[in-house]
This record gives structure tokens, sequence and C-alpha cells, in this order.
């Protein structure tokens, strides 16, 4: 029902404790309590189909909310706002209908300001694997830019390459250290942006969560998700247009951050990510007419710690004085609009940046003409 490793997070920021129903059902009409060390230390209580304050701990008033955008998929996971010291510590995710009632443990671990500046992660120089791309997928020459095209290209169904949806692959791997490398996104469309294992399936439909080998962040129906299993509704206070991807592989973890306010997105904890080769993974196409993907030139790694971004922390500014700027839109064509929302759609690799989806149910994979 919930994560095996510490969730954490950082003083006065926000965070997520993730808790899902297995099996999946609907907690809608289910009582589902948030307590510490006693059943009656509420830290929330939703009951009757409705939040319930009158015996929550007075610390907790006004911080609290249970995230009811997949409530009937079985998530019920908590938001606790403005972070303390004092909540540092066990909680227990309860959920009761009748004589059902499911419990799950977690620990939520406070990161302080100085361990964020710890390590020096590796800049990773991304560009796009041609084989495992997706047949209306269009690959650059230089492999720095892709674009989706109605029309598929003529290419060998080798065993590398994606058939049924967007996706893409990094050539690079990873097996060990600290990388990281951006994603330029837009303002509009569905993307999803995150690392795959190197056995990650290719054919056919494929399960966009860590149980199908995917680990990833998408906006999807004008939504933004962590593709855990179920997806987490990320309640975020802005839209984001680039997306940095922190990969740990040493510590088994991968962190997103809204590169425009240095605002973290979502952590997939330490242990998360198993110990064989991971690669970058893109998806794009679907909902959307044309979206490409470009990547910059490298930049000079500094200092940046990914051990110490699991919450909504902004980074502080100073860390990066001195960066070039890269160009915002750097090889948008006039084509290239979300057929949605009629607006500029695109992907970019800012790699490596200066600093070192759950299945879709209801989704029909995508085929020649579809997107």
């Amino acid at each position: 029902m919930g994560p095996s490793h510490p969730v954490t997070a950082i003083v006065g920021e926000a965070i997520v404790l993730p808790c899902h129903l297995s099996p999946r059902m609907s907690a809608e009409n289910m009582e589902v309590r948030w307590f510490r060390s006693e059943f009656t230390s509420i830290v929330h209580l939703y009951l009757h189909g409705k939040d319930q304050y009158e015996n929550q701990m007075p610390d907790y008033s006004g911080r609290t909310e249970l995230l009811k955008a997949g409530i009937t998929d079985g998530n019920v996971s908590l938001q606790i706002l403005n972070i303390r010291h004092s909540d540092e510590g066990q909680y227990y995710c309860f959920v009761q209908d009748g004589s059902f009632y499911e419990e799950a443990l977690l620990e939520l671990k406070i990161v302080r300001e100085w361990e964020r500046n710890r390590g020096m992660p590796r800049g990773s120089h991304v560009t796009l694997d041609p084989d495992t791309a997706h047949p209306n997928l269009v690959l650059s020459e230089d492999r720095k830019s892709v674009i989706w095209r109605d029309t598929e290209q003529n290419l060998p169904n080798n065993p590398e390459r994606f058939d049924s949806w967007g996706c893409v692959l990094g050539c690079e791997g990873f097996t060990s250290g600290r990388h990281c490398w951006e994603v330029e996104v837009g303002d509009g469309g569905g993307w999803a942006v995150g690392v795959a294992r190197e056995s990650v399936g290719r054919k056919g439909r494929i399960s966009h969560s860590p149980e199908g080998g995917i680990w990833a962040v998408r906006r999807w129906g004008g939504q933004f998700q962590a593709l855990t299993s179920p997806v987490t509704p990320l309640p975020l206070s802005r839209v984001p247009s680039r997306i940095r991807v922190c990969l740990d592989c040493d510590r088994g973890q991968v962190t997103f951050i809204d590169a425009g306010d240095e605002a973290p997105i979502f952590t997939f904890p330490p242990g998360s990510v198993p110990g064989e080769r991971i690669r970058p993974w893109f998806w794009a196409g679907l909902g959307s007419r044309e979206p490409e993907i470009s990547l910059s030139s490298l930049m000079d790694p500094s200092l940046y710690d990914l051990g110490g971004l699991p919450s909504t922390q902004p980074l502080s500014p100073h860390l990066y004085d001195g960066l070039m700027p890269h160009p915002h839109g750097a090889g948008l064509s006039p084509s290239s609009y979300c057929a949605l929302c009629v607006e500029p759609k695109i992907l970019t690799l800012v790699s490596p940046f200066p600093t070192s989806p759950h299945s879709h149910e209801g989704i029909q994979p995508q085929r020649q003409g579809q997107h």
C-alpha cells in the first residue's frame, strides 16, 4: 500500500505521502485515516465522503489534504503543507470499509538544507537512439532532435524499437554515479519524461510504470502525474516548461525538478530503480501534432545534490550564476502545434544541465495516422 523506503522532505515545503489500496478499488465511500503513533492521533480523516477536521491534531490544522483525484482507483495519498521538523517520524495510513481494512506504515524524514550541496553529479551528454525510436518519430542526423510525423517510416522492426507508443530512449546508459539532463516540454499537449531500464518492453501495449520498468512524470489531459502504480496526482503550483531529470544510480533514486523555478516535482525514493543499466526515456506524439525534441550543447557541471531533492524546496539561485541560457523554443517548426490546444509544443533535452506513464488505461497504442 505504501513505499518501503522513507519519504524525505525539506522544512517549509509540501510533501505527498503515497498510499493506495491493493488490489485497486474505490475508496470514495471508505474511511481513510492518517494518524501518528496512536489511532486517535489524527493527521487527517476522511469519512462519509467528506474530510472531517473536528478531531484533527492541532499541529496539522490547515496543512493537510487527501488527494482525491485518484480515490476511485484506490489512491489515498496525503499531502502535507509547510513541513516542520516536528513532522518527522512514522505515519499510518488506515483504510476501512465494514469488516475490510488495510493499513500501511510510512516514515517521513526531514532533510536539512545543507545536505543538498554534498555531491558533484556528472554532467550527462544525452543523445537519442534511432534504433529504439517509434517508426513515426524522425530523428535529425546529429541525433539531437526528433519530431513525430503522421507517415510511418519504413524501418526495420528490430527488437529494440518501440512499435506501439511514440517512445524513444537515450543512447546513453547508466549503471553508477549521478546524472542530470533537461527536457523542455513547452506549454501544451501531453508528454512524459523519465528513465527506463534497459530491458523495458518495446513491443505492443506496455505499462508506463515502475512495474513496466519506467520511472517518469507526465502531463496528460491537463493534469500532472507521477507514473506510479496507480498514478500519483501532482498538485503543481505552476505549469513547468522545462523538466530536469536527476538520476542517482547508486541510491536507486530519480528526482524530477521544474527547472524554471528550481522546485522539485516528484521523487521515486531510494531503492525504487533497480541496479541494472538505466537509460533516458521520452514519450511524445499522442494527442499532439509534430512535437519536437531537441538537444542543446554540452555544459559544464557544478554542485548539485540528488539525495536532498525529494520534496518541493527550490534550490538557491546562486548555484547557477553565470550559466549560458538556453534559447526557449529553439528548433520549433511552424507546424509544431498541439492538436488539442493549438499551442506550440516542443520537447528540448538540455544535456547535460550545469549541475554535474503507469499504463495509459483506456488509450489505444499509437499506430500509423494516430496521434
